[in-house]
């Protein structure tokens, strides 16, 4: 189990993300907000609940959801600097880091 997720901070947990039109624009907008905590870099660790628990999505769920994020990350124009897989107790789990060209004035004119 990972510490629970904190509202302010560069780092976001998901536990699977949808491909639903509507949701990728919320997610876009919040990768945003991550991405200016963090002055440019963020972690997205998809297949974690907000308090810390791995979740037990099996790979294939995990797998559409990195495409979906990848699509999240196409909108705001950003790009992926590294993929790691991890796993807990059998459970698997993926740490996205990724990295726009930080510009504050930018990154809340959406």
């Amino acid at each position: 189990m990972l510490v629970r997720e904190c509202e302010d901070g560069n780092i976001e947990y998901k536990r699977k993300i949808s491909s639903k039109k509507e949701r990728l624009e919320t997610l876009a907008s919040q990768m945003k907000w991550r991405l200016s905590e963090g002055k440019g870099i963020c972690y997205y660790y998809i297949g974690v609940e907000d308090n810390g628990r791995i979740s037990d999505l099996g790979r294939i769920s995990l797998i559409k959801s990195l495409k979906n994020l990848k699509k999240v990350i196409k909108i705001i124009d950003s790009e992926i600097i590294s993929i790691e897989r991890l796993s807990e107790d059998k459970k698997e789990y993926f740490v996205i880091k990724i990295k726009k060209e930080f510009n504050s004035n930018y990154l809340f004119l959406f």
